[in-house]
């Protein structure tokens, strides 16, 4: 059980080619914009396989992006320049959520594009 505001994680764009930036949690959701691979973000929080990111620091969901292409990066504290250690066990905690504590499988289907029905 976690107290206070939802834990966050710093991470990188880790995909050569970029990663699609999409407008929900899924392939089904349109494209808002491509980010290049080392764009820094902010993991909010996970819908299945899929990361709820803010990319300008306000805490704000800018989109979504497919979590297995994010590397965990350290972030610069704005006014020390010092970096801040990644935080392990809030990322932890993100993945718990998102997943059965039971089989570890995803906890919900969001993540998944929609099957096509066969004719």
């Amino acid at each position: 059980m976690s107290t206070g505001a939802p834990p966050v994680a710093h991470s990188t764009v880790n995909a050569r080619d970029g990663l699609w930036l999409r407008r929900g949690p899924g392939l089904a959701f349109d494209r808002a914009r491509l980010l290049e691979a080392g764009t820094s973000l902010t993991i909010l929080g996970l819908d299945g396989e899929w990361a709820r990111v803010d990319l300008q620091g306000d805490g704000l969901i800018d989109g979504y992006v497919f979590a297995a292409f994010l590397g965990m990066s350290a972030m610069e504290h704005l006014d020390e320049g010092d970096e801040e250690p990644i935080n392990e066990a809030a990322i932890e905690e993100l993945l718990a959520e998102a997943t059965d504590p039971k089989s570890g499988a995803p906890a919900n289907a969001r993540g998944r594009a929609p099957r096509r029905k066969k004719d």
